[in-house]
């Protein structure tokens, strides 16, 4: 989503979004990650870390049609909610990491290693992603399309992620169905 950042300002001015409404689409967004980070951490633990990461995906698309479908104040509001609640896709992320660096063996430096990595993709990726999409295209709509071909196309790499197993979630004390047996 970091490719429409150049061209959000414009599109709220074009609608008339003033310092009020972006402030409390700011807050709003805030609030919602807040509730989704408890809700969809809560669930990565019972359900699993990959289909979290499909919601999280699946969110961010969500959040771009409304967007391509609605020119409205209101449809910036509504799009708003989709990716805010329900991509926790960073925390997702870090606690894939861990559950896969649990099953391997490794250290809690390990662990810090590998977070510190992922934070650093996605820093990247918001340094990288402005530039490129100013440099590639010139309109708002030009890059909710393409975010969406991107999100698609990263969505792909989802089905290659091997699943943890419950066992080593379950042993760390996180969710996975409370005191079911392995296997």
């Amino acid at each position: 989503m970091a490719v429409m950042f150049p061209f959000m300002q414009v599109r709220r001015d074009a609608l008339g979004c003033d310092a009020l409404c972006q402030g409390g689409q700011t807050s709003l967004r805030s609030a919602l990650t807040l509730v989704g980070a408890a809700v969809i951490g809560r669930a990565s633990d019972r359900v699993g870390r990959v289909p979290m990461l499909w919601v999280g995906t699946a969110a961010s698309l969500a959040s771009i049609v409304i967007s391509l479908c609605s020119d409205s104040l209101t449809g910036m509001w509504l799009a708003v909610v989709p990716a805010a609640l329900l991509n926790q896709n960073f925390s997702v992320c870090k606690a894939l990491f861990s559950d896969y660096i649990d099953e391997a063996g490794g250290t809690d430096a390990d662990k810090a290693g590998a977070v510190g990595k992922l934070g650093m993709a996605v820093g990247f990726s918001f340094m990288v992603g402005p530039i490129l999409a100013s440099a590639l295209i010139s309109d708002y709509r030009r890059a909710l399309l393409l975010s969406a071909a991107i999100t698609a196309a990263s969505s792909v790499f989802l089905l290659l992620l091997p699943t943890p197993s419950r066992l080593s979630r379950q042993q760390r004390g996180g969710g996975g169905g409370g005191a079911s047996s392995p296997g």
